[in-house]
């Protein structure tokens, strides 16, 4: 049996891949492994472009799935190759049927007020852990880019 170990939210209202750059840099200096699931391989070409050129102070080392089982960063659009790997943590751009059971980590699902999908999918996700008694926290991107927790 999976165990999720908790869900974060981050409800954004810019762009996406500068928080996700941020998010698995923190992640990375903190010697946490990530997995990020992108449920498109047009966007998932496009963030894996992005965190080749992205960060301001150094190379955030990444490879697509599959990937060893020490690589920090792992990008994929088979949300199962990315579930049967996972042991820390999913960072999630879409979702995932059944994620709480499924997934033996944190999840971390970042979107846009754009994409009413996700935003729907965090609701959800939100009851879903509130019935299973597991942590939550979502954090809300102010009009400066700033985070603030909420909720």
């Amino acid at each position: 049996m999976n165990i999720c170990r908790g869900v974060t939210v981050y409800h954004g209202s810019g762009k996406i891949a500068p928080t996700i750059v941020d998010i698995l840099t923190k992640r990375f200096d903190q010697g946490q492994r990530t997995h990020l699931f992108v449920p498109d391989e047009t966007r998932l070409k496009a963030l894996d472009d992005f965190l080749w050129k992205a960060p301001k102070e150094g190379f955030l080392p990444h490879h697509l799935t599959p990937a060893g089982e020490m690589d920090p960063v792992i990008l994929g659009a088979d949300e199962q190759v990315l579930l049967d790997h996972c042991q820390d943590a999913l960072l999630l751009l879409g979702p995932v049927d059944n994620l709480l059971e499924r997934l033996n980590g944190e999840a971390i699902l970042v979107f846009t007020e754009e994409d009413q999908s996700c935003r729907q999918y965090a609701r959800e996700l939100w009851r879903a852990c509130e019935q299973a008694r597991l942590p939550k926290h979502y954090y809300r991107q102010d009009s400066h880019g700033g985070w603030s927790k909420a909720g």
